[in-house]
């Protein structure tokens, strides 16, 4: 039953108390739908590509090779080993440092690139 008039109170008139029901419970079900929807959230994390390279390259200098776990799980957060996982791809790439596959899985020692040592 859909009333429609230019003034909305004639359009209460002819309505009883059953059908304000089904109206408000169609009501409340979209509005219940549209809270379970996925949302989306952008977040600022505390750290970045370039920050994590740079304290990547520090350590490196200071203790000849990491073990890559250890440097991963620093921080136990997921987003922080990706963020380490991407900064040693660039210097990997850049050819800042060289990965040497050990043992096992995920098992991976970074070291300093021989180049990189001589001109400092």
């Amino acid at each position: 039953m859909v009333l429609q008039s230019d003034y909305p109170e004639e359009e209460l008139v002819g309505m009883d108390l059953y059908t304000i029901m089904r109206v408000f419970k169609r009501i409340w079900e979209k509005h219940q739908n549209n809270l379970s929807k996925p949302k989306h959230v952008i977040r600022k994390y505390p750290y970045t590509v370039e920050e994590r390279k740079i304290q990547i390259i520090d350590r490196v200098k200071k203790e000849e090779k990491l073990d890559f776990i250890t440097l991963a799980l620093e921080i136990n957060d997921r987003i922080y080993v990706i963020f380490t996982f991407l900064a040693i791809l660039e210097l990997v790439q850049t050819q800042k440092l060289y990965v040497t596959a050990g043992e096992g899985y995920n098992n991976f020692w970074i070291k300093e690139k021989a180049e990189n040592v001589a001109e400092a």
